[in-house]
């Protein structure tokens, strides 16, 4: 490394490797409905998600309030 470089690498195809790697991760889980910014990301203080994310079928395994089996 010198002045802040790495010589003995490539950066940029580390990175672009890394990042590859990342979005086929996101695409494997089924988390590319979380990349995408809320209609209040911009121009706003607070961020609010009112849209449902998620299906509700994914969560069936989860026990119910108030209900025993």
């Amino acid at each position: 490394m010198e002045g802040r470089t790495v010589l003995t690498v490539d950066e940029g195809t580390i990175l672009n490797e890394a990042n590859e790697e990342a979005r086929s991760t996101i695409k494997r889980a089924g988390l590319e409905k979380y990349m995408q910014p809320t209609k209040y990301f911009w121009g706003h203080v607070r961020a609010y998600v009112d849209e449902k994310r998620y299906n509700d079928e994914d969560y069936d395994f989860t026990m119910q309030k108030g209900a025993i089996e």
